[in-house]
């Protein structure tokens, strides 16, 4: 069996598959060669990468939170991604696709706890696909 091990470093998103049940510690020299080389380039400052695995959980912290400190990262860091929360979204979504626990073709009214009988654009259902592609037709700031 293959996990997927998804890491993010600034606009960057490492994949790593490996195989088996000891899928982190089989990683944990790539994932300890990618952490570094990552902080040591002119830009990088720090990077955490979280595996979470067959119940258990794996932190891996290279760099400084700030250089000018020399404060290194815990796995209690706060980064700002940005946009990079779509991309690991969609691999979660992809993942839940293909598990069978969500279909593209879902309205999403499905996957929401109580009652939304006027969400929907031009009278059709908003489908889990309108939402990962972005084409609900929703407008980009809802009102309060």
């Amino acid at each position: 069996m293959y996990k997927l091990i998804c890491c993010s470093v600034f606009s960057l998103v490492f994949l790593v598959l490996v195989k088996g049940q000891q899928a982190p510690q089989k990683a944990d020299k790539l994932i300890t060669k990618l952490g570094a080389e990552e902080v040591n380039k002119p830009w990088a400052a720090g990077l955490s990468i979280g595996i979470y695995h067959a119940g258990q959980t794996y932190f891996y912290n290279f760099g400084t939170v700030d250089k000018a400190t020399n404060e290194t990262p815990t796995q209690n860091t706060v980064y700002e991604i940005g946009s990079l929360t779509k991309t690991f979204v969609s691999l979660l979504l992809a993942k839940a696709v293909l598990d069978g626990k969500i279909n593209l073709d879902d309205d999403i009214i499905k996957y929401l706890p109580g009652s939304y009988p006027n969400l929907q654009y031009n009278g059709r259902p908003i489908k889990v696909i309108n939402l990962a592609n972005t084409t609900s037709g929703l407008p980009n700031m809802l009102p309060n």
